[in-house]
């Protein structure tokens, strides 16, 4: 529904152009779609080493012996020190994703730089205390991934293909998807960032397989794994880990209605019917209260059936 009422707005209401304005008629052939698939592999890979380092680097920053006011303005500086050289890897990078598609903006060696760049300064950011979530730098080091790609694919295969913008928006979406765990999503943001459809196809090839991988090798999403590591396994359901989250003492209930061995079941039913009961608890009192059983209205309306039927 949002998605929904987000596009009438910005499409029909305002005519607000996409982000990528791509012309993209489709694959090139058939036999691409392997190409795409490896696209997606290498994209699971670049996730899994983002997940890791992201979870190993948060478990030693905990560790450091420093106010937590310290950290944030550490990774600042850092982030700027890295900024002073590479600008394009402040805040979303629009500008970069935009350039990422464009066939000979970088080269392979500016890719891989701005890649690593963008990876260290997210994961050393996040880890040291910043605001912020993995989504918007990871479209970037996706994008950038997937030109990356092209260019290796292109180098190496030499073969007609569909060009750098399949591939970076492929590559975007196979990194992202699997890190946050939304693969449908990250499809359907496709669409809603190109407007075309061929495009789309492909980049989904590329991240079923991706998600593939992750899943296989470290569940279904950066969450999941930092959820697991407070011993919340989703994987297990989310009926087990509600009760995993939740104690014994919020369940437990006072208000039951309770009589003793001696008292009568007329005295009994009239505590069960003005009670939200169906069962009483009957005990013995002393030093230390004891159930013996649990009483239950329907025995007590057998009763009285058994008495009319006498009488």
């Amino acid at each position: 529904m949002s998605a929904a009422t987000g596009y009438i707005f910005s499409d029909q209401i305002f005519e607000i152009e996409p982000l990528f304005l791509i012309e993209f008629s489709g694959v090139e052939n058939s036999g691409e779609f392997i190409l795409f698939i490896l696209v997606g592999l290498l994209s699971a890979c670049l996730a899994l080493f983002f997940i890791s380092s992201l979870l190993s680097s948060q478990r030693h920053a905990k560790e450091l012996p420093l106010p937590a006011f310290v950290k944030p303005a550490i990774a600042g500086f850092v982030l700027g020190l890295f900024a002073l050289i590479l600008p394009e890897i402040l805040g979303i990078g629009t500008e970069a994703m935009r350039f990422a598609t464009i066939e000979g903006a970088y080269d392979i060696k500016e890719l891989a730089v701005l890649i690593i760049a963008k990876i260290a300064v997210t994961i050393l950011c996040i880890s040291f205390g910043f605001v912020g979530g993995v989504f918007s730098p990871l479209l970037l080091i996706g994008i950038l991934f997937g030109a990356f790609n092209w260019l290796l694919i292109d180098e190496i295969f030499n073969i007609p293909n569909s060009g750098v913008t399949a591939y970076s928006i492929a590559g975007m979406m196979a990194v992202t998807s699997p890190v946050i765990g939304a693969p449908l999503t990250c499809i359907l943001i496709v669409f809603e960032l190109t407007r075309n459809y061929e495009l789309t196809i492909a980049a989904m090839v590329a991240v079923v397989f991706s998600n593939l991988v992750v899943a296989k090798t470290l569940g279904r999403s950066l969450f999941d794994c930092q959820l697991l590591s407070k011993g919340i396994n989703l994987a297990e359901g989310r009926d087990k880990a509600i009760l995993q989250a939740t104690s014994v003492g919020t369940l437990v209930r006072t208000d039951f209605p309770i009589a003793c061995i001696e008292e009568s079941a007329t005295s009994l039913n009239v505590k069960l019917e003005k009670s939200a009961w169906s069962e009483a608890y009957i005990i013995s009192q002393g030093v230390n209260f004891s159930v013996h059983t649990a009483l239950f209205s329907h025995k007590i309306s057998q009763l009285k059936e058994r008495f009319i039927y006498q009488t």
